[in-house]
């Protein structure tokens, strides 16, 4: 699974004296890269598998988060059967 580490994991990389590869801007900047394909693709497993169980989401476009992977999947689910095709827009 490619979702981000827990605290834990964390506070025991650090006790080894060394930077954790899995805890550098490139790997989050991977993980951004990831989840804007997934998204933009309407991958909606891809999507989902990115968020821990106990993970909630807020969206401007929502009144309400959105709590565990359920929850997000069927946000997503909607999202992507009401928006078939997600551009990204620079500005």
């Amino acid at each position: 699974m490619d979702n981000v580490s827990t605290v834990p994991a964390v506070e025991e990389a650090k006790g080894h004296g060394e930077p954790d590869p899995h805890h550098s801007r490139e790997h989050y900047a991977k993980l951004v890269d990831k989840y804007f394909k997934y998204a933009h693709s309407n991958q909606l497993e891809e999507v989902v598998a990115m968020f821990t169980d106990d993970a909630f989401g807020t969206f401007v476009v929502a009144p309400e988060p959105f709590y565990g992977t359920e929850a997000l999947r069927g946000f997503y689910a909607q999202l992507f059967q009401d928006y078939p095709q997600i551009l990204p827009e620079a500005r």
